[in-house]
C-alpha cells in the first residue's frame, strides 16, 4: 500500500497581517492627504485632447471691454486664418509655427488661446516673450491673468502671489511671461509651449 502523506498546518499571521495592512491602506485613503494627491493627480492626467483651442475658446474665452473692440466670447470665424495656428498644438509631428502678420489680425489671441486652453486640456509648463517688458505686465494683466482666472479657475492658486505679471503658478502647470532677452524664460525649467509674441524681422546686415 501506498504510505499516507501528513499534511502539517503550521500557525501562521499571514492572514491577520494582511488585514491590518487594508486597515491601514483604508486610513490612508480616508485622509485628507490623499484626496488633495487624487485631485491634483486627476487635474495632471488627461487623456488626448480632440477639440482644437479655437473651438474650446469660443465656449471659455470672453473678451471683455479692455481685451477686445467689441466684448464677446471668441469669435473664431472672425480670424478663421488663425485656426489653423491652433490646431497645431493638436499636432505631435508640429514642433514650430511662424505666423507672419500685420498688427491686429488675431494672431496674439490665437497664441493666448493655446495658453488658455492648456491648463484644462494639455498642462504643462509655458512661456510668453514680449517685445518689452511694459508692454508684456500690460498683457499680461489684461488678457492672461484675468482671462485665465475665469476658463482655469479650478486651477488657479488661491495665494495671489502665485499669480503675479511674471510668473503664474497653476496647480497642473507653470506660466512665465517676460520681455525679449531675458534669460530667465529660457533657462532651468523644461516647457511645453513657448510663445514669442511680435518679433521684428531684419536681415544679417540690418543687425550689424
Amino acid at each position: 500500500a501506498a504510505p499516507r502523506r501528513l499534511m502539517v498546518i503550521a500557525p501562521d499571521d499571514t492572514l491577520f497581517r494582511h488585514a491590518a495592512a487594508r486597515r491601514q491602506e483604508q486610513l490612508v485613503r480616508d485622509s485628507r492627504e490623499w484626496r488633495m494627491i487624487e485631485e491634483v493627480a486627476r487635474a495632471s492626467f488627461k487623456g488626448t485632447p480632440t477639440d482644437p483651442p479655437w473651438r474650446w475658446a469660443s465656449e471659455n474665452v470672453f473678451l471683455d471691454e479692455k481685451m477686445a473692440a467689441t466684448p464677446g466670447f471668441y469669435d473664431p470665424d472672425f480670424t478663421p486664418w488663425t485656426k489653423e495656428i491652433q490646431e497645431a498644438a493638436l499636432n505631435p509631428d508640429i514642433s514650430l509655427v511662424a505666423f507672419m502678420k500685420p498688427s491686429r489680425s488675431g494672431g496674439s489671441e490665437a497664441g493666448l488661446n493655446i495658453l488658455r486652453w492648456m491648463p484644462g486640456n494639455w498642462p504643462g509648463n509655458a512661456g510668453v516673450c514680449f517685445p518689452e517688458d511694459k508692454q508684456g505686465r500690460d498683457v499680461t494683466k489684461r488678457r492672461i491673468t484675468e482671462s485665465l482666472a475665469r476658463s482655469a479657475a479650478a486651477q488657479m492658486s488661491d495665494d495671489p502671489h502665485d499669480n503675479g505679471l511674471s510668473n503664474i503658478y497653476l496647480r497642473n502647470m507653470m506660466i512665465k511671461m517676460g520681455p525679449s532677452g531675458s534669460a530667465r524664460l529660457f533657462t532651468e525649467w523644461w516647457v511645453r509651449y513657448f510663445m514669442l509674441d511680435e518679433i521684428g524681422r531684419a536681415s544679417c546686415r540690418e543687425r550689424v
